[in-house]
């Protein structure tokens, strides 16, 4: 809990308070000679502030507006890796849906349609955030009085807290969100299995043969990769990534040792790095059912998608028989009408 400070600056003594980190991220401190002039200012501020939240109080009743609008009044409140994950969660199983209007249209039947249909899709915890979400959007809406419908009524979603369900298999464009989350911080959050990670969504690698590579299997210069016995080319993102690492000391490629190596020198577990990649997933705000085979057929649908011949994928990844290529395809186009 934040609390009113007592700072000597080597010649008087003065009151400080630390405001909420506002919506761009900063924080403002407020300064007073005495404790009361300080309570002061920070009524004001607190004051300007809903003043200022008012002001954006949404026209009509859409949900995803007051959705947005809820996020804008708890900044300051909940940590902001918090409120980043729920914008991501909602912009992938809210916004847009069925129940994205205008809320007093809602009715019970429709919301626990939803519900039933998110736990299908989504980690049971994924879904009591999104319930959260909701209750404290729709009672903003009613003490705003854009809305009427009483969300109390619907109970909360039953389910059980596990990593099952059906496969899901991501398309070009969450790939990219999956590696840019990775690239944010230099692949510093999760060590050498975040970086394995990364390396399968540039190569479409399974993370059991990542994790035998070895430093000298990899050549920069010729943007090749070589794993059991098939030579592979890398892209240039991919090779600009990896000498990126090198220059940060997170990679080497001058030994017979293996590539992907945690800080006590011990090489990275395939399984391990599956369950970090679905970590990812998860703070990324995608549903269930993402691992090493569906990030795997993922990579191989969007390299079809830019022209690549079946062909050519068989060769890369030591296939025998196109049908096994074509088949993840299949098996994408039959995912997305379904589910």
């Amino acid at each position: 809990t934040k609390k009113i400070r007592q700072v000597w600056n080597g010649n008087k003594m003065y009151y400080v308070y630390d405001l909420d980190v506002d919506e761009h991220g900063k924080r403002k401190r407020l300064y007073a000679d005495t404790e009361e002039d300080l309570k002061k200012k920070i009524e004001e501020a607190k004051n300007n502030k809903q003043e200022e939240l008012n002001g954006q109080i949404p026209i009509g009743s859409r949900l995803q507006d007051y959705v947005k609008f809820y996020f804008k009044n708890i900044i300051g409140k909940i940590a902001t890796v918090k409120i980043n994950h729920l914008i991501k969660l909602f912009s992938n199983a809210v916004f847009n849906t069925e129940i994205d209007r205008n809320m007093d249209e809602n009715t019970e039947e429709d919301i626990l349609r939803f519900y039933n249909q998110l736990l299908d899709k989504y980690l049971y915890e994924n879904v009591l955030e999104i319930d959260d979400v909701l209750r404290n959007t729709y009672a903003l809406a009613n003490k705003t009085g854009a809305v009427q419908f009483d969300y109390s009524v619907i109970p909360v979603p039953q389910g059980k807290y596990d990593w099952g369900g059906a496969e899901y298999i991501m398309n070009g464009e969450e790939m990219q969100v999956l590696l840019k989350y990775c690239l944010e911080d230099n692949c510093q959050k999760y060590g050498s299995n975040e970086l394995v990670t990364v390396f399968a969504i540039y190569t479409g690698l399974h993370f059991s043969k990542i994790v035998k590579i070895n430093e000298n299997d990899v050549d920069l210069d010729n943007a090749t990769v070589v794993t059991e016995g098939r030579k592979i080319s890398l892209s240039p993102e991919c090779v600009e990534w990896l000498r990126k690492m090198q220059e940060e000391g997170s990679l080497h490629f001058d030994s017979d040792k293996p590539l992907f190596m945690n800080r006590k020198g011990e090489v990275a577990s395939s399984s391990a790095s599956i369950v970090t990649m679905m970590r990812i997933a998860k703070r990324c705000g995608f549903p269930k059912g993402i691992n090493s085979k569906t990030l795997h057929k993922a990579y191989v649908v969007s390299e079809l998608e830019k022209g690549v011949s079946p062909e050519e994928l068989c060769k890369r990844f030591g296939y025998k028989q196109t049908k096994k290529i074509t088949q993840m395809r299949d098996d994408y186009e039959m995912r997305r009408l379904l589910f």
